[in-house]
């Protein structure tokens, strides 16, 4: 399969080598690709759609807003002047209304990373769109004067928060609800004065000022709500690229009385051998040259006697080896053996603390550990 056979794209590596010291890691960086946790659809297909619940309920409002605005166009500027003093909250020119997207746009914005979108798809995206929540508040500020004095100021500040739910059905028709809120919070430049109810501006401003605002903190909260979806879907339905996985070989430096060669060609050459994971025609290639720097290390494992501080290979180096080994298993999939090497760095780590205080050490285990986890999972769900 193209996905499980090629995880490594653009490869970058760098060598650190803290000459005096010994262990010493070199660092590679690479890109590999992800794979599901859940696998939405066998043909890597899904369709989507999406509504609005407040259709009809913002038509009506319309409709009645449009009758208002008559009403109060026809009033005399005293009463309009008495109304917005009485009802500023209320007046019919600052009612906002949120707009109804259709389907296309709302789709627009959702996709899952390595699956294709089609309308004759089995499994699918809905996207349920609630009606959005403005609120506003004001912010006070000092502002510096010309004769070097600062006055009170207010500012309004708006904020729209948007409710989403996405139901999602895969090809075996198994259904998933997912519920998002995205927020937006702007704070409108304009300066109000004054010591009135609301922190110096009144209701009608504010009603001034959400609505200007409203159409930029709808799009700006809805867009927010998306995107969280879209990563949800593609961090458990997609094969996503991860990129600039960082890692490191272990490398041991040669000295007088130990040489120390081997282990370090066998760690130079996953260089190369990560280069080649690239192309999934070169993936026995690829395998070759993993395992045989493992033989390599495991051949130079046999050298560790515990206990004995003049063995060629002390704990520390066995240890460290046992990751170098747990990875190589881990990017050619066998679990097992990833978990073994893992298990045997731990028996050693158990009867040596100075193995848990190698820089880097306990780190590399646990990412290993936890990728192994995880790329298990996933891949088990393409055999499913």
């Amino acid at each position: 399969m193209k996905y499980k056979s090629s995880f490594f794209a653009t490869l970058f590596v760098s060598c650190i080598f803290a000459f005096g010291q010994n262990p010493k890691q070199m660092r590679i960086s690479f890109d590999y690709i992800q794979p599901p946790q859940v696998l939405l659809s066998s043909d890597f297909k899904y369709s989507s759609s999406g509504s609005v619940t407040y259709e009809e309920e913002v038509l009506m409002e319309k409709a009645e807003n449009d009758v208002a605005m008559e009403e109060w166009n026809s009033l005399s500027m005293t009463k309009k002047l008495k109304r917005k003093s009485v009802d500023g909250s209320n007046l019919p020119y600052n009612k906002y209304f949120p707009t109804i997207h259709s389907s296309d746009r709302l789709t627009s914005f959702v996709s899952i990373e390595g699956l294709n979108k089609s309308q004759d798809a089995k499994a699918s995206v809905n996207l349920i769109i609630n009606r959005p929540i403005v609120s506003s508040s004001s912010r006070k500020i000092k502002v510096a004067q010309e004769n070097g004095t600062n006055v009170t100021r207010f500012k309004a500040v708006v904020s729209t928060s948007t409710s989403i739910e996405a139901i999602i059905t895969d090809d075996r028709g198994n259904i998933e609800n997912k519920n998002y809120t995205g927020v937006y919070t702007v704070t409108d430049p304009e300066e109000f004065a004054g010591k009135m109810f609301g922190g110096g501006i009144s209701s009608a401003s504010f009603g001034k000022v959400e609505k200007r605002n409203f159409q930029v903190s709808e799009k700006m909260a809805l867009e927010n709500a998306l995107k969280d979806l879209s990563t949800y879907l593609s961090m458990k339905y997609g094969f996503v690229t991860r990129n600039n996985y960082s890692t490191g070989i272990w490398t041991f430096r040669t000295t007088k009385k130990n040489n120390y060669d081997a282990i370090n060609s066998a760690s130079q050459s996953l260089v190369g051998a990560y280069r080649l994971g690239i192309d999934s025609d070169m993936r026995e290639q690829f395998e070759s040259k993993l395992h045989a720097a493992i033989d390599v290390w495991k051949e130079e494992i046999g050298n560790y006697v515990p206990n004995d501080k003049k063995a060629r290979i002390s704990a520390v180096q066995a240890g460290l080896l046992f990751l170098n080994i747990a990875e190589a298993y881990l990017w050619m999939q066998d679990w097992g053996k990833c978990s073994q090497a893992l298990g045997d760095f731990e028996s050693i780590l158990s009867m040596n603390k100075k193995l848990g205080r190698v820089n880097g050490g306990l780190a590399h285990y646990r990412r290993i550990e936890n990728l192994q986890k995880d790329l298990q999972i996933r891949y088990s769900s393409l055999s499913e």
